[in-house]
């Protein structure tokens, strides 16, 4: 097997769509899994009606921008990337959204007020080491 280098973000859309397909669904399937994919960045998978999207061991090393997400998303894994900021601005309008993994990941910083505005999220995992993490967080997902 080849290893991707570096490709543009259309292209990595259409590989993603690729295997999506060989996985015997579609991209409005409701699990999208590219784990394993080398990628810095998860594509626009915006257009979907995915339930879930699971990326674990891609080298991620950002969270997918909330305008990239479905809007039916109830459950993100992105575990064993190099995602060092859970940034997750505009997740709060994500309805859906009950559990986020980050485990195995570098995370350094999370954006609690964001967590905070998320109206149905239970769970939130792979955080306890992020340098702003404490008990006053208000982190009752992790």
């Amino acid at each position: 097997m080849k290893k991707i280098v570096r490709v543009t973000e259309n292209d990595l859309t259409k590989i993603v769509r690729k295997v999506i397909k060989e996985q015997g669904g579609d991209e409005n399937g409701r699990h999208i899994s590219v784990t394993g994919i080398p990628m810095d960045m998860l594509p626009n998978l915006s257009d979907s009606n995915a339930l879930s999207i699971t990326a674990n061991g891609c080298g991620l090393n950002t969270m997918p921008p909330f305008e990239h997400l479905p809007k039916s998303l109830t459950v993100l894994k992105l575990e064993n990337n190099d995602i060092t900021e859970a940034d997750m601005e505009g997740y709060r309008n994500l309805p859906d959204l009950l559990v986020i993994g980050l485990e195995d990941n570098p995370i350094q910083w999370v954006n609690w007020e964001e967590v905070g505005e998320m109206p149905n999220l239970a769970r939130l995992s792979g955080v306890e080491d992020a340098e702003n993490y404490n008990e006053k967080s208000g982190c009752v997902y992790c």
